[in-house]
C-alpha cells in the first residue's frame, strides 16, 4: 500500500481506531493477501493489490 493510500485510510480515525488499522494492513501486507477488508469503528475499507478499491459505512458486505 502506497503512503498517500495509507494516509487516506487512517485520517479522520481515532487514535485507537488508527492503531487496530494500522495493524490490520500490517497484518494483511505480511500474509501478502492482495485483497482484504480493514475495518473501524464507523466502517471498512476494501483493498486490492494495495489500492483502495470501495468503503462504507457499517458492516462489511458479504
Amino acid at each position: 500500500m502506497s503512503d498517500a493510500t495509507r494516509s487516506f485510510v487512517l485520517s479522520g480515525l481515532s487514535p485507537e481506531d488508527r492503531l487496530d488499522v494500522t495493524a490490520q494492513i500490517a497484518a494483511a501486507e505480511a500474509s501478502r493477501r492482495t485483497v482484504y477488508y480493514v475495518t473501524h469503528a464507523k466502517g471498512w475499507y476494501r483493498i486490492e493489490y494495495g489500492a483502495l478499491t470501495g468503503g462504507g459505512d457499517g458492516r462489511v458486505p458479504e
